[in-house]
């Protein structure tokens, strides 16, 4: 007898997020550049306390997030999901998806966070498959599940691991994602007979593409249509997708990855405002200098002059 999974479906809200959030690498500590092997662990109650019981809405651009709940529960929120979770359940969040959590009750279980490259890195590698993390997803009931303790195991093993610094952690660190990936999959493999999720797996192929391109080579010259042109959509199919499946418009996107970019320079280089903005291809260091206040409310120099007296 086929054991059945129950995977929480997103609805979208009627609502619209305000977009009132930070862009966070991990829980409680603001965006920074990461390596491309990263991989942290932390249990879950260790969340509820550092945050009172509340993680406020925040979104990660760099990472995708499984928070495996063993016991207890959670309120788990997002653009597309809402929903009071109080069983074993498996979360995933992929990039730029807002998301809160509030504790119910005494809860167990784990935080997983590992760097987009990684998974990139992985997808290339297995292009048929993990074709189901393409949007927040909730599985639950995860414990009738003969996987749902490998991966327990696993997270177990990295998290005894994650504090040794060995000189070949990223082996360990590709190999125990890969390893969660694949039985997750098996999840949906499982309970997705049908191929359920093919048009809107088609939806996120498209995000990730644009936001792939966006980043090989960040230019501020480029607009929507552009990208739009590559993608062989239109620019408004584009922007609608962005919309509906992260919460961001497709310009606000673009914007993003630029101020991502604009603060790895000003942080850890020594090239000059100028040189700056014409390496991210602004019409003048001028035009750069206002689009970076508009969209992080200081201007390049103080930003630099901020970051520098932290070190």
């Amino acid at each position: 007898m086929a054991i059945k999974n129950r995977l929480y479906e997103p609805h979208i809200m009627s609502t619209r997020s305000k977009l009132n959030f930070e862009n966070l690498v991990i829980y409680g500590e603001k965006r920074r550049e990461i390596s491309p092997y990263f991989l942290f662990i932390e249990p879950l109650q260790w969340n509820k306390e550092k945050h009172k019981g509340h993680v406020k809405p925040h979104l990660h651009s760099s990472l995708f997030q499984i928070i495996l709940i063993k016991k207890g529960g959670l309120f788990f929120k997002s653009n597309h999901v809402q929903k009071l979770v109080t069983e074993p359940t498996i979360i995933l969040i992929p990039e730029d998806n807002l998301h809160s959590l509030k504790f119910e009750q005494p809860t167990e279980g784990w935080t997983l966070s590992f760097s987009l490259s990684m998974m990139d890195e992985l997808l290339e590698k297995y292009p048929s498959g993990f074709s189901y993390f393409q949007s927040v997803r909730l599985i639950e009931h995860s414990n009738e599940n003969p996987y749902y303790d490998i991966i327990l195991n696993l997270c177990k093993q990295i998290y005894a691991e994650q504090n040794k610094h060995q000189s070949n952690q990223w082996i360990f660190n590709v190999s125990s994602i890969g390893l969660i990936l694949y039985y997750i999959n098996k999840f949906f493999e499982q309970a997705d007979t049908n191929n359920t999720y093919t048009k809107e797996s088609k939806e996120y192929t498209h995000l990730r593409k644009f936001k792939k391109m966006i980043k090989e080579r960040v230019d501020a010259g480029k607009k929507v249509r552009d990208y739009a042109a590559e993608l062989n959509i239109t620019p408004t199919h584009l922007n609608r997708l962005c919309n509906s499946l992260t919460g961001i418009s497709a310009s606000q996107t673009i914007y993003n990855i630029l101020i991502a970019e604009s603060k790895k320079y000003l942080t850890h280089s020594t090239f000059t405002i100028s040189e700056i903005a014409y390496r991210l291809n602004f019409k003048s260091p001028s035009h750069f200098s206002k689009f970076f206040r508009n969209q992080n409310g200081l201007s390049p120099k103080h930003y630099r002059e901020q970051e520098a007296g932290k070190r």
